[in-house]
């Protein structure tokens, strides 16, 4: 009977050994396969999210010239320039050409064409008379369906001599008739580059289709354009590729598992890709890699139902199982870290660097800090110059390390796609949050300020999203504060946030201090917490240039908290403007009623400062048209009906840069915020408006407006060739 109840005992503690394994194995089993899907999910969604961002900034890129290439219609020759500056200002597209209708120029073929050169050189050229670009898919295509269009891949073996996709719209005459089609190249390279980096497991991989199903992106480049999805079924053995593969083309959503030729288990994912492009994208992830970490314990639990037939071996086996877990731990940690420098690589590669063009400005002076708390953080900052204007960024993610990572690597990536394009802050702010909203799963958000600062004149608009109030430091310290800042919430909290955009006129010499909360909040042994007030009474007494003062912030910190550890993210951003100040080599001056008989006075006054500076005919007539087109909506709109005003049209001249400011003190009005016409439309369905800033910014290389003294102030840049 005793040896009967030593049986029993031991086969009742193993029994209840195994069961306790089981359902260990069974919720690690359903916690594993959660998380990576998780994780699969979010990185298709991120990688759609940038590659649909890239196929917009193209549509909008050629949308936005089609105006500029039908006005160009009559002359064929000057095509050229129009492609060339949608080559020149949007560094995402390889080529683009106008194709004409044959009809319109003695049936023969004309297709001028700019293209980027490996070398970074743009070279212009005509596309050989011989190639009959009316048979090309983008053509005929966009010519069918009388709108945008994205062609099937090919590749181009005239002009740009690369695998290309095309997005062509149609051009239409005055009258309506198809005159060609406007279209911009993109390399299939650059989709399957960043469709296939930075993936979360080594061995997925992301397959991208076009309508038609041809591959723009997998695993094997040389499958791209060589072969259609339904040929890379042989591939596996499973049928349910075919499912995949219709499921797929018909542009719908979910996942699949399969198995291929050698029966190893794979997890699809699929979406399509959105807009109109027809494309669909799938991650595929093989099961082994997925489950690695389960294999292992899998194994251990085998072990242990082994050495579970006594008390002794089973106890035996505990301190067996203690070790070799420490062992796989220790092994997964050294994983785990060596992942994570590599990510913090990754991660101090997207702060902005001091380019050559930011180390030739005068009038600004720009220096970031970020110090992670882990290997990797959720702070971020950034900036960047266009059309005169800085835009800039700093924020922080709720949370740390990889998550907080993510998110971090998604919003910076939001605001350089959609500051590229917009230049309203609180617009900004909502489209990040919206796109935001669309990324985040877990509940995470972010506290974000926005600014952009017109550099002629010093104006500072901003939206804050629940983050610090920035300090300004002018020069000499007298009046040294926070920013007033309106409460938003931060991103990601309520889809749809309507923000409140503020604005403020900054003098010369000040300096722009922004910080996150990993500053204030930095912790000391025994002083508590370094605080807002002791950040206040230092900033004065230091000097205001960035590099200088972000060190001395740095230093302050550090030695508040000595040996204590960093508990949050750090990251600083100062920026210091200087008014600038411009070498004049002409100055003149025309004030006239808002009376429009008075135009062809404005139209002499352009004409005879274009013949001082020698500038040639095509750019005389293009500051004509603007300056024109700018002075007509003002006497048309700017003072009420009855009432007499004046503008003012202002022109100085400096070395490669003309700069003409037309003001009047009319009801504010700034056009520079208005919506974009959508040059799509009818001249009946076209809202009455917009034509004009629409024109002056297709002929003009910059755009500024101030409110200044109650007075409106529109300066129009063009860079000319006046040098001495």
């Amino acid at each position: 009977m005793r040896k009967i109840s030593q049986v029993g005992i031991v086969v009742m503690a193993a029994s209840l050994v195994a069961a306790m394994l089981l359902g260990f194995y069974y919720y690690a089993y359903e916690g594993m396969s959660e998380k990576a899907e998780h994780h699969a999910v979010s990185q298709l969604r991120a990688k759609r999210a940038i590659i649909r961002s890239f196929m917009s900034t193209v549509e909008t890129a050629i949308n936005n010239h089609r105006w500029a290439a039908e006005r160009m219609l009559s002359r064929p020759d000057s095509l050229i320039t129009v492609a060339r500056r949608v080559v020149e200002l949007n560094p995402e597209i390889m080529g683009c050409a106008v194709a004409l209708d044959p009809t319109l120029t003695d049936d023969q073929r004309f297709e001028p064409y700019a293209v980027r050169r490996s070398n970074g050189e743009i070279e212009e050229m005509v596309i050989d008379e011989a190639h009959d670009y009316t048979q090309s898919e983008f053509y005929t295509l966009a010519q069918s369906k009388g709108e945008g269009v994205w062609s099937e891949p090919y590749m181009d073996s005239v002009g740009a001599k690369a695998m290309l996709t095309t997005y062509a719209i149609p051009l239409h005459t005055e009258e309506g008739r198809m005159a060609g089609v406007l279209l911009a190249d993109i390399a299939l390279d650059w989709v399957n580059h960043t469709a296939n980096s930075d993936l979360f497991l080594e061995s997925s991989y992301i397959m991208i289709i076009s309508r038609e199903g041809r591959l723009l992106a997998y695993i094997d480049p040389q499958f791209i354009l060589n072969e259609h999805v339904n040929d890379i079924k042989k591939e596996v053995r499973d049928p349910r590729v075919v499912e995949l593969n219709r499921r797929m083309l018909n542009g719908e959503q979910g996942d699949l598992s399969l198995r291929n030729i050698k029966g190893e288990k794979k997890h699809a994912y699929f979406a399509p890709v959105g807009g109109n492009t027809g494309w669909s994208m799938a991650l595929i992830c093989a099961d082994k890699d997925v489950f690695r970490d389960l294999r292992l314990l899998r194994l251990g639990l085998l072990l242990m139902l082994l050495l579970s037939g006594g008390l002794i071996a089973f106890i035996s086996y505990r301190s067996v199982s203690d070790i070799n877990q420490l062992k796989t731990v220790s092994a997964e940690r050294e994983r785990i870290a060596s992942e994570l420098r590599i990510a913090s690589n990754i991660q101090q590669s997207m702060l902005p660097r001091k380019t050559a063009m930011a180390k030739k400005r005068d009038d600004i002076c720009i220096q970031g800090y970020l110090a992670s708390a882990k290997e990797v953080g959720g702070d971020l900052y950034d900036h960047f110059v266009r059309d005169e204007k800085l835009f800039f960024c700093i924020g922080d993610v709720s949370g740390k390390g990889i998550p907080a990572a993510l998110v971090m690597a998604v919003t910076r990536s939001l605001f350089r796609n959609i500051a590229a394009r917009e230049s309203q802050p609180a617009k900004i702010m909502a489209s990040i949050n919206n796109g935001a909203d669309e990324m985040d799963e877990a509940g995470m958000f972010v506290t974000l300020f926005v600014g952009v600062l017109d550099l002629p004149s010093g104006r500072l608009r901003y939206c804050n999203a629940g983050h610090c109030p920035p300090y300004v430091l002018t020069e000499g310290h007298q009046s040294d504060a926070t920013l007033p800042v309106v409460p938003n919430l931060p991103i990601g909290v309520m889809p749809g946030y309507k923000f409140q955009e503020q604005e403020t006129l900054l003098p010369d010499q000040t300096t722009i201090f922004l910080y996150t909360d990993g500053l204030t909040e930095a912790k000391s042994l025994n002083q508590g917490r370094y605080g807002d007030e002791r950040l206040a009474n230092l900033l004065p007494q230091l000097d205001p240039e960035p590099e200088p003062l972000l060190k001395a912030v740095d230093h302050s910190v550090r030695d508040f908290v000595k040996e204590a550890e960093q508990s949050d993210d750090l990251t600083m951003l100062a920026i210091r403007y200087r008014k600038p100040r411009h070498e004049v080599s002409l100055h003149e001056r025309l004030t006239l009623d808002n009376d429009l008989q008075q135009i062809p006075q404005l139209n002499q006054f352009v004409t005879d400062i274009a013949r001082q500076l020698k500038l040639d005919e095509e750019t005389t007539n293009g500051l004509k048209l603007a300056t024109e087109e700018i002075v007509v909506n003002v006497m048309s709109y700017a003072y009420p009906p009855g009432t007499k005003g004046s503008i003012t049209t202002e022109v100085e001249a400096e070395t490669g840069q003309l700069r003409i400011a037309i003001t009047d003190n009319g009801k504010p009005f700034d056009p520079t915020i208005a919506p974009e016409v959508d040059t799509t439309l009818s001249a009946e369905e076209r809202p009455v408006g917009g034509l004009g800033i629409f024109l002056a910014r297709q002929l003009m290389d910059a755009l500024n407006y101030e409110r200044i003294g109650g007075k409106n102030i529109l300066t129009l840049i063009k860079h000319i060739n006046n040098k001495k």
